[in-house]
C-alpha cells in the first residue's frame, strides 16, 4: 500500500508539480491549501510525512508546524519544509518548529524525492 503524504501549499502550480513528483515516486498525495485545512486533515488522518510551504496566507508554515506538534495523531510526523523565502534565518526557524528537511524553491524533482526517502520509513 502506498504511503500517504500531505502537501500543504497555496500555489496551484506548485501543488500540481509536487503531486506529480510524489505520485510518480509511488506516494499517495493529499493536499491542503490553507493552514486550517491542513490542521483539520492532520487531526483526522495519519500521514507518513508533510511537505509544508513556509509562506502561506493567514497561517504560515511555522504556525502550522507548531500546532501540528500539539496533535495526537501526527505529533511525530516528519515535516519537509519548502520555501522560496530568502530570509537568512528561515531554515533555523523551520528546524526549531520541527522541520527535519528544508528545501528552497525552486527545487528539483530529485531533491523532493530524496527528502521524502530520507524521512519516510
Amino acid at each position: 500500500m502506498a504511503k500517504t503524504i500531505l502537501v500543504v501549499e497555496d500555489e496551484p502550480e506548485v501543488v500540481e508539480l509536487e503531486r506529480a513528483i510524489l505520485t510518480g515516486a509511488g506516494y499517495t498525495v493529499d493536499v491542503a491549501q490553507r493552514g486550517s485545512e491542513a490542521l483539520e486533515k492532520l487531526g483526522t488522518t495519519e500521514y507518513e510525512a508533510v511537505v509544508l510551504d513556509l509562506i502561506m496566507p493567514g497561517m504560515d508554515g511555522y504556525e502550522i508546524a507548531r500546532r501540528m506538534r500539539q496533535l495526537d495523531l501526527n505529533r511525530n510526523t516528519p515535516v519537509v519544509m519548502v520555501t522560496g523565502s530568502g530570509e537568512p534565518d528561515a531554515m533555523r526557524r523551520g528546524f526549531d518548529m520541527g522541520a527535519v528537511v528544508f528545501l528552497r524553491k525552486p527545487f528539483t524533482a530529485e531533491a523532493l524525492r530524496s527528502a521524502l526517502r530520507s524521512v519516510v520509513r
